[in-house]
């Protein structure tokens, strides 16, 4: 068993890294169940990864994979997760945290202006309603009813009491 040096990456020109990946586990004669049984990875996950399909990969474990297939192979991880990433077009599983503040932040505007324009909705409504409740209750009332006394009895109070009592 011939062991590929750590750079094999950089060694094989026009090589994708699935191909070096591949390469290298053959030099070391083994086998993909082999590996899969050593690492506690899915054959068919390493199978995916040295065809270079990065959809045979359940999400979110993909650079894991990579770090630990490439470790075991005295590959250098860092470097094959990168050239895998850039080769497959896959997206690195590990944005910087300066994207997940940058698109917190982005949520949080957003939700404030949501929450800022709902409330001015609400708040139009309610003036709006209030404001047709009192026109239409004006409208609507007979002018002889908006004339009666007080005490809807009696014109007056006094109509009705004696002189003398007073």
């Amino acid at each position: 068993m011939s062991e590929l040096p750590p750079d094999t990456v950089d060694m094989i020109p026009g090589a994708r890294i699935g191909d070096t990946l591949r390469a290298a586990r053959e030099a070391k004669g083994l086998s993909l169940k082999e590996i899969s049984q050593t690492l506690l990875i899915n054959e068919q996950f390493l199978d995916a990864i040295e065809r270079m399909y990065a959809g045979g990969v359940p999400r979110g474990y993909l650079n894991g994979i990579l770090r630990s297939y490439a470790g075991h192979l005295g590959l250098q991880p860092d470097h094959v997760i990168k050239t895998f990433n850039e080769q497959c077009g896959a997206v690195s599983e590990a944005p910087k945290m300066q994207e997940i503040v940058e698109a917190n932040e982005r949520s949080r505007v957003t939700m404030r202006a949501a929450v800022g324009g709902f409330a001015a909705a609400v708040g139009i409504v309610i003036v709006g309603g209030i404001g047709y409740a009192v026109y239409h209750d004006i409208s609507t009332r007979d002018p002889v009813e908006i004339a009666t006394p007080v005490n809807g009895a009696r014109a007056s109070l006094f109509v009705e009491a004696e002189t003398e009592e007073l």
